[in-house]
């Protein structure tokens, strides 16, 4: 159940982000979240207190991770900055120490998304359709 409750705080957050940045991602997906969804569940997301300041898992800062990293960043180098950065924080995380990502925890980490491409359809930087 807690994990459904999740559901209800992603789509919270969207509800509340630009249109714009929210029509990036594929019906597919947006439909999959509201399905899985609790009725009736109110979220504690605040619209009016920053992200990094809300009441939200771990699991749910991860979705947002993966879809600013599938869908919302920009260029390639944008991508690679912010797949920089979580691999920082797992490497924090595990006691490692930090460290530039190696090109086989990049490739690692491409297929975790192509995973999450052949569940809501192409990856808007991996293809020219916007994957809808």
């Amino acid at each position: 159940m807690e994990q459904r409750k999740e559901y209800n705080d992603l789509w919270m957050i969207l509800q509340h982000m630009d249109k714009a940045e929210v029509d990036l991602l594929p019906d597919r997906y947006l439909a999959f979240v509201e399905k899985a969804m609790v009725p009736g569940w109110k979220s504690d997301i605040d619209p009016d207190i920053p992200i990094d300041h809300q009441p939200i898992s771990s699991k749910t800062r991860d979705v947002l991770a993966c879809l600013n990293l599938t869908y919302w960043a920009k260029s390639p180098q944008e991508r690679r900055e912010f797949a920089e950065r979580l691999n920082a924080n797992e490497r924090a995380y595990a006691g490692k120490e930090p460290g530039p990502m190696t090109e086989e925890e990049y490739q690692d980490l491409l297929e975790v998304f192509d995973d999450w491409n052949d569940m809501f359809g192409p990856i808007p930087f991996w293809s020219e359709s916007r994957g809808r």
